[in-house]
């Protein structure tokens, strides 16, 4: 409530200058306030102008951002590398604050539009919550499964109707939170047969009853206003894959075992893309997302070059040609058998070392960063188990962050990390771009000679700990 009153406050004194400045023009403004700020600016992407501002912090963390807009708005405000999306339209007068050590939680809004944008917020932190028991939810049979998603997708809709007549939300507000929540919802189905069946029985999603995707008539591939919701993205990632499976369980007429690196499998997303969406900027970013976590997790260089192939042969964008031409050598690169970039480290002590000088014998490297408080912990927390399942394997602790060193080094002892395996990237950067690092969840094994034994291994990996024993006892490892 303190945070509420103060941010009304603030509010009002902007207001106050605001309307000595304008007309009475339709103008929306954003401003508010960012406690512990990463960097001293924000940015606000206006996706259906194509539009990105850059708007400075004054010496009170404060910043204040308006602009005409003729018609309402979706924005994508973002500060460090987290973001929210918000909804702006004429004579808004929208306040936020946030802290950054608990962005999503600690964000409120406040003043003329903060009530649809608080919504927004709440559906998107509810969904957030429900995802966590998602796998428990999918162990039900198909019907229950469905009746759960559908009887919870018409309570959202329903709850959310009553307070948008009540707060005379617009039309197109209501629309854009009434998707949100549908395809949030419609998301959690199209996950329902990897979580269900899983990869040796997926063939048995294709019997699903017809009932079960009656939404997808409903799909609007092209929509521009949802493209930087969560939910909207979220859904047609999986929905892609899931189409894919059909194709490739379709063509090939067999029940063998589903591979997610199957090359035919992932060339067919491809061309799924770019049948389905015509608006450029979502077909390019879908393709550039798939491209890059296929390349990402294979090690077959051949692969690599016949998915890529047909990756240039449709899409038309030079610069995410470029980007993906990039990532093919830094990965290549990587593979293993060649040695690991010797980067640089700075300990605990601001010490700086070659990264090769700290490797005392077969190492695990994961990453983390201050800006992903629920990832820092449950990684840590999971090398403190595969330590006690496999003490022959030594593990690296690396900071990403590119400034917050005194942060860095009070976080560390908070939450009593193993400093003296504790370091932090010298050239974030530079050294993120060579290790191809593009999720947080990637970690390296390497040998004590920085040999390169995988590249490709996800921390959270059901099989972890099995995958590492094995690396180690089929005798590639030198000790």
């Amino acid at each position: 409530m303190k945070h509420i009153i103060t941010l009304n406050l603030i509010v009002l004194l902007l207001l106050g200058c605001y309307q000595k400045k304008h007309t009475t023009e339709p103008v929306a403004f954003l401003g508010g306030e960012i406690i512990n700020p990463k960097t001293n600016f924000v940015i606000v992407d206006i996706p259906n102008e194509q539009t990105t501002d850059t708007i400075y912090l004054d010496e009170k963390n404060r910043f204040y951002y308006d602009k005409k807009y003729l018609h309402s708005n979706v924005l994508l405000f973002r500060h460090g590398d987290e973001y929210q999306t918000i909804i702006l339209e004429p004579k808004d007068s929208l306040m936020l604050r946030l802290n950054t050590l608990d962005f999503d939680e600690s964000l409120v809004f406040a003043g003329r539009g903060s009530k649809k944008n608080n919504y927004l917020l709440k559906v998107f932190l509810e969904n957030e919550a429900d995802s966590k028991k998602l796998m428990t939810h999918s162990q039900k049979n198909p019907k229950d499964f469905f009746d759960f998603i559908e009887n919870r997708r018409l309570k959202q809709i329903d709850k959310f109707s009553l307070y948008a007549e009540k707060n005379d939300f617009s039309e197109r507000t209501i629309n854009l939170i009434t998707s949100n929540i549908n395809y949030n919802n419609y998301a959690d189905l199209e996950v329902y047969p990897f979580a269900h069946y899983g990869e040796k029985s997926l063939v048995d999603s294709q019997y699903l009853p017809d009932y079960f995707y009656k939404f997808r008539s409903t799909i609007n591939y092209n929509d521009r206003d949802l493209s930087h919701f969560y939910a909207y993205n979220r859904f047609l990632s999986t929905h892609i894959d899931n189409l894919a499976i059909s194709k490739f369980y379709e063509e090939k007429n067999t029940r063998q075992h589903f591979d997610r690196y199957d090359l035919d499998y992932n060339i067919t997303k491809l061309h799924l893309i770019n049948e389905l969406f015509d608006d450029k900027e979502i077909k390019n970013r879908i393709f550039r997302i798939k491209t890059r976590d296929y390349i990402s997790l294979i090690e077959s260089k051949s692969d690599i070059e016949k998915f890529i192939m047909q990756y240039k042969s449709i899409c038309k964008n030079k610069n995410d040609i470029e980007y993906i031409e990039n990532l093919k050598t830094a990965l290549i690169n990587l593979k293993p058998g060649n040695q690991l970039p010797n980067f640089e480290v700075i300990d605990i002590e601001n010490n700086e070392h070659k990264f090769a000088d700290v490797l005392k014998k077969p190492t695990l490297i994961y990453f983390w960063s201050l800006n992903h408080k629920k990832h820092f912990i449950k990684s840590h927390f999971k090398v403190k188990e595969l330590k006690k399942e496999i003490p022959e394997l030594e593990f690296i602790s690396v900071n990403i962050n590119d400034k917050n060193t005194d942060k860095w080094k009070k976080t560390t002892s908070k939450y009593h990390f193993n400093l003296d395996r504790e370091f932090k990237l010298k050239h974030p950067h530079k050294t993120l771009k060579d290790l191809a690092i593009s999720y947080l969840n990637k970690v390296f094994i390497v040998d004590s000679n920085q040999n390169i034994i995988t590249s490709n291994i996800n921390i959270y990996d059901q099989n972890i700990n099995e995958s590492v024993k094995k690396l180690l006892n089929i005798g590639v490892v030198t000790q």
